[in-house]
C-alpha cells in the first residue's frame, strides 16, 4: 500500500514562486497552493490540520502577512507543532527579529535555490511528535554556519545564518 503524501500548503502571492515550490516539492509531497494568507489560514481550517507543514512568503502577502499566519497558526492547538518555513527577500535585521518573535521554524532567503528548499522540508521528520525540534537539529547538524547563508534558524533564542553542507545534502 502506497503511503500518503504529506501536505504542504504553500503561501506566496508571487505566482512564479508558487509555481517554482510546488514543482519542486509535488514529487515527494501533495503541495496545496494559496495566493495570500486568508486563503491559506481558510485551507487550514477547512482540512482540520491535515498539512504536515507550511511554507509562506513573509511580507508581501495581500490582506493576512506571513508573519500575521505564522501567529494565527501558533495561537491554534491544532497547529501549534507544524513546522513553519518562511520564505523573503527581506533580510534586514528587523524582518528576522520579526520572524524570530513569530516563532517561524527557519526563514530561508530568496533568491533560493530548490535544493535549499528540499533539504530544509525533508529535515523535518513527520511522524515524530517533536517535530519542529527534531528538524532545526537536523538542520544544524547538516549545516555550517555562514554569515552570507540563505537559511536562518532560531536556536536558544538566537538566530544562526547557515549553508548547506556539500557533503551531506
Amino acid at each position: 500500500m502506497k503511503e500518503e503524501k504529506k501536505k504542504i500548503l504553500v503561501v506566496d502571492d508571487e505566482p512564479d514562486i508558487r509555481e517554482i515550490l510546488i514543482t519542486v516539492l509535488k514529487k515527494d509531497y501533495s503541495p496545496q497552493p494559496a495566493e495570500d494568507g486568508k486563503t491559506a489560514w481558510d485551507e487550514l481550517s477547512k482540512n482540520n490540520g491535515s498539512s504536515s507543514l507550511l511554507i509562506t512568503d513573509g511580507w508581501n502577502l495581500p490582506g493576512i502577512n506571513g508573519y500575521e499566519l505564522t501567529e494565527l497558526v501558533r495561537k491554534d492547538k491544532r497547529y501549534v507543532n507544524m513546522p513553519v518555513i518562511m520564505v523573503s527577500a527581506r533580510k534586514e535585521e528587523k524582518y528576522i527579529q520579526l520572524a524570530k518573535k513569530a516563532t517561524v521554524d527557519v526563514y530561508i532567503l530568496k533568491p533560493f535555490s530548490y535544493k535549499e528548499i528540499l533539504f530544509v522540508v525533508r529535515a523535518f521528520p513527520y511522524k515524530n511528535p517533536n517535530i519542529r525540534e527534531e528538524g532545526i537539529k537536523r538542520i544544524l547538524e547538516r549545516t555550517k554556519p555562514s554569515g552570507h547563508g540563505n537559511i536562518i534558524l532560531f536556536p536558544n533564542g538566537t538566530y544562526e545564518r547557515r549553508t548547506i553542507d556539500a557533503n551531506l545534502s
